[in-house]
């Protein structure tokens, strides 16, 4: 069982004031809508291509990736109202498909899974609320690089029984720009938080090159874009760290195991 440990150090008397500064790490989910026009024009045209008379297909099914939800960790920083935090994470798009049967033709199956490592920086500033410091809002905003990976997977069984199967694992990197508000309210006299926040991110596009070869025997060559920009809502938890306060020109040291 995890005790809590406090240990409090007074420094005599200093003539400078400190600042306040706190320390804290952050663990938080998300979930929102990514916008993905390459990928969805991708689709269109494999669509487009099975809804033709002469492929006689009965039945389309299809699924874009219009959602993304990963999670991330961030230690923070704050020196009064003024923070920053450095982050790792895994985000996810939601798997991309589209299948076509035909009674005549056979089953056709692609997807497309999106996930990628990120890595980054936010800047904060630190609205009070109440004059207890229960309850705040966080403002911030910062860039994040992207080390992606993109699982390809074709499969297609003809009705005399013949079967193919495809697959491909494809990285590329790419870097972003985000922007989130966040709401605080404190649980355990100011050393622990829960939060909500909204966040507007602009991602660059991922480019994923790939080469394969058709039904002629021929190589051709594919570029396949890629965009974790959107908006995501989030929650999370909120750990303190170590916490610095002058209080008469003493400086205090609390920390927590």
């Amino acid at each position: 069982m995890i005790k809590r440990l406090t240990i409090t150090v007074l420094i005599i008397y200093a003539s400078a004031a400190f600042a306040e500064t706190e320390l804290y790490l952050t663990g938080s989910a998300n979930t929102g809508y990514a916008h993905n026009p390459d990928l969805k024009s991708l689709l269109d045209d494999e669509e487009n291509y099975y809804n033709q008379p002469s492929e006689n297909t009965d039945k389309i099914q299809r699924k874009d990736t219009d959602s993304q939800y990963g999670y991330s960790f961030e230690p923070r920083l704050f020196l009064d109202n003024i923070g920053s935090g450095f982050f790792i994470g895994k985000q996810h798009l939601s798997k991309g498909k589209l299948s076509a049967y035909s009674s005549i033709n056979g089953f056709w199956n692609e997807t497309f899974d999106v996930e990628t490592v990120n890595l980054g920086i936010n800047f904060y500033y630190k609205l009070n609320l109440s004059r207890n410091k229960r309850y705040w809002i966080i403002l911030g905003g910062g860039c994040t690089y992207f080390s992606a990976k993109i699982d390809i997977s074709s499969y297609e069984k003809k009705i005399s029984g013949e079967s193919y199967l495809y697959k491909d694992s494809l990285k590329t990197t790419g870097f972003g720009a985000q922007a989130r508000t966040e709401f605080h309210f404190s649980i355990k006299q100011r050393k622990d938080w829960l939060f909500i926040g909204i966040e507007g991110k602009k991602c660059s596009k991922l480019r994923f090159k790939a080469s394969y070869e058709d039904e002629y025997g021929a190589i051709q060559e594919e570029e396949i874009k890629i965009s974790f920009s959107g908006v995501t809502l989030y929650g999370g938890l909120s750990f303190g760290i170590f916490w610095f306060v002058n209080n008469n020109n003493y400086l205090r040291l609390i920390y927590w195991l």
